[in-house]
């Protein structure tokens, strides 16, 4: 005899192995550890590294950021959290101020 069909609903639902990935990610991001944020990316698929990255930096494009991709884990920690903020100098802005 079989048992009824309710009585699965009463295991317990299974946990991703991404929620600790995710988590560690996170976490290398809160405290801007990118040498921890590389490793983390290291192991994750081309896609899944690009789609973390662009939860990042939402400002980047994901088109980008899959072009990039290579150039991007290559970076030093200082070029990387440069990406942060398009002109975290305010260089720009005052080239604008100047010209005009």
């Amino acid at each position: 005899m079989t048992s009824p069909p309710h009585a699965l609903t009463t295991l317990a639902p299974r946990t991703s192995p991404r929620e600790d990935v995710d988590a560690d990610f996170d976490d290398a991001c809160r405290r801007r550890d990118y040498p921890a944020l590389q490793a983390h990316l290291a192991p994750m698929s081309k896609r899944d590294a690009c789609d973390s990255l662009s939860v990042l930096f939402p400002h980047l494009s994901r088109h980008w950021i899959v072009r990039h991709f290579a150039e991007l884990m290559a970076m030093s920690e200082d070029e990387f959290w440069r990406l942060e903020y398009r002109d975290p100098t305010g260089e720009e802005a005052c080239r604008r101020v100047m010209a005009g």
